[in-house]
């Protein structure tokens, strides 16, 4: 009994399951809020009014999806209930993971400044927020001074409840709220941010230059020291360390109007803002996509952040161009990611009209796949140079820029692209080791994103882990009438009999299945298993367990 029990919590313990990815192609997301629409993200992206920016959200070396059921998934650095290890492949973010979580989780924001200073915020549907991660990096020491996954103490700001938040945007030293009713709240130790009102435990609520409150905003996004909003007018606000349209950058202490650019056409769908190291600040460069997929960019310039082949700061808006200085600007622009998230590289990468994405501003780590170079590098705009065998950048469906990464979702494949810095398991492969990677690798695990789903194809398993040396598992595949195999990178881990597949040794299992696919044709996707070996001593978490055969029970009818 004492060793079948064990086995059991080791399993339970050990849970780092892999979710199959079951969908039909373009179907839409569940759990929209009130004010937002979840599928109205990447390349399916509308209009301002109920955008959803957060789907895919990366830090330096961390990252969450917002899966097709409204679920989330996180991976990388110090991203486990701990706040010091972390999760190697894409894991759900649910009680057993986070022992002390209640509700539903909703949003995350995230907040880094380069290599394991990284600190997470959770909202759930119970009016709460969880935190977790290195201190100091998202909210104030004073608020959370350990990295485990606890409970913010001061929640909310008062009247406001979980479905009532539109944005839970996080960046370094700060959280941005926005309210489906348009008010907007800061949380962070830096008074420039939250424009010199309340302390670092509290929540501002930002007024403007009149002294009446900010309202009727739509999307609130910035930097550290600074931030940039949009409301439902289509007029843009900014306060903190920023510019205004016509004056040099300065710290304004409220929200201060933000001059439109001259000649744009339609209306703004979409705004960002990244950062310009300048001597002791880092000074904010904006951007903004109309709908007629013009971009505009403003602000420092220091690494070629504006993209418009120069280095000089502007104060007013200019438009970044596609092949030189007098190239032709940007205009079938359809998305746009800049870094925002980290306190580290000035840089940006955009999807075009045509599914592919460009990338400009500071390289670091190989970050944007531009120059092939693990340096600190100014790169105009321009595409990435080198994708895996088999993959172009065509037919990309979403971006996120990451602090040292960046990934992609592409049509037909249920793998994401990854560039960069991998480490600490950012590229959700089972793999720790760092190394600076200059080309666009798909050997990813697979996930969905809500609102950019990628192939109508799936791997579904009889169980959902943890997976065992010695488990035998039964695979199914949709559509039906597809083949499986054991990919070649893997042979030796598995056995697989048609669809009866059996693990042989502890490490990372990759399954194919070739089918065909609607659109896609024929396609192969594949699922990435870690598999572990069983342990001698872990604790257990609870009364329900899996045994190795991936069976149910409770304590007291699982026999001797």
């Amino acid at each position: 009994m004492t060793t079948m029990r064990t086995f059991k919590a080791m399993v339970l313990t050990l849970i780092v399951s892999l979710w199959s990815v079951s969908y039909s192609y373009g179907q839409a997301c569940y759990g929209a809020g009130s004010c937002q629409d979840f599928a109205n993200f990447g390349f399916n992206s509308t209009t301002a009014a109920t955008l959803e920016y957060d789907n895919y959200v990366s830090s330096f070396h961390s990252t969450v999806v917002r899966d097709l059921d409204g679920s989330l998934k996180i991976w990388g650095e110090k991203t486990k209930a701990d706040g010091t290890s972390s999760w190697l492949v894409p894991t759900p973010i649910n009680a057993g993971n986070y022992p002390g979580l209640t509700g539903t989780p909703l949003k995350v924001a995230i907040g880094s400044f380069g290599i394991n200073q990284v600190q997470f915020a959770l909202l759930t549907s119970d009016d709460k927020i969880f935190v977790w991660g290195a201190p100091g990096f998202l909210v104030s020491t004073a608020l959370v001074s350990t990295a485990n996954f606890q409970q913010l103490s001061i929640g909310l700001p008062a009247g406001v409840t979980a479905a009532n938040v539109k944005m839970f945007f996080g960046t370094n030293q700060a959280i941005i709220l926005t309210t489906c009713g348009g008010d907007v709240y800061v949380l962070s130790p830096n008074t420039n941010m939250r424009t010199g009102l309340g302390s670092n435990t509290t929540w501002a609520r930002i007024r403007k230059t009149d002294g009446s409150f900010l309202t009727n905003i739509v999307a609130a996004r910035g930097n550290s020291t600074g931030a940039i909003a949009l409301d439902g007018s289509g007029a843009l606000w900014v306060w903190g360390f920023s510019w205004d349209g016509s004056t040099a950058v300065a710290n304004r202490n409220r929200a201060t109007s933000l001059a439109l650019p001259a000649g744009a056409t339609g209306s703004i769908k979409m705004i960002g803002a990244t950062f310009g190291y300048n001597v002791d600040n880092y000074y904010p460069t904006y951007y903004i996509l109309y709908t007629s997929g013009e971009l505009y960019a403003l602000g420092n310039n220091n690494y070629g952040q504006l993209g418009n082949w120069g280095t000089t700061n502007s104060a007013t808006w200019v438009q970044p161009r596609y092949t030189s200085a007098s190239g032709p600007v940007m205009t079938d622009i359809k998305w746009i990611s800049p870094n925002e998230h980290d306190l580290g590289y000035g840089a940006i990468n955009v999807l075009t009209n045509t599914k592919m994405i460009y990338a400009w501003g500071q390289e670091s780590g190989n970050m944007l796949g531009r120059s092939g170079i693990n340096g600190n590098l100014l790169v105009n705009p321009g595409v990435p140079g080198n994708f895996q065998p088999g993959y172009t950048n065509t037919n990309i469906i979403a971006v996120e820029s990451g602090g040292h990464t960046t990934m992609v979702l592409r049509e037909c494949n249920n793998t994401f692209g990854y560039v960069g810095h991998r480490t600490n398991g950012s590229m959700g492969d089972n793999v720790a080791i760092s190394d600076y990677d200059p080309v666009y690798h798909f050997n990813t695990n697979a996930v969905a994103v809500c609102g950019a789903q990628t192939v109508s194809a799936s791997i579904g398993t009889s169980y959902n882990g943890p997976y065992i040396v010695g488990n035998t598992l039964q695979l199914s595949g949709t559509p039906t009438g597809g083949t499986f195999s054991i990919d070649p990178s893997t042979a030796s881990a598995a056995t697989l009999s048609g669809n009866t597949l059996t693990f042989n040794t502890a490490g990372t299992v990759r399954v194919n299945y070739t089918v065909t696919a609607g659109s896609c044709g024929s396609v192969t996707i594949q699922k990435l298993f870690d598999v572990v070996n069983p342990a001698s001593t872990f604790t257990l978490p609870g009364n329900i367990w899996n045994d190795a055969n991936g069976n149910v029970a409770t304590d007291g009818s699982e026999g001797g």
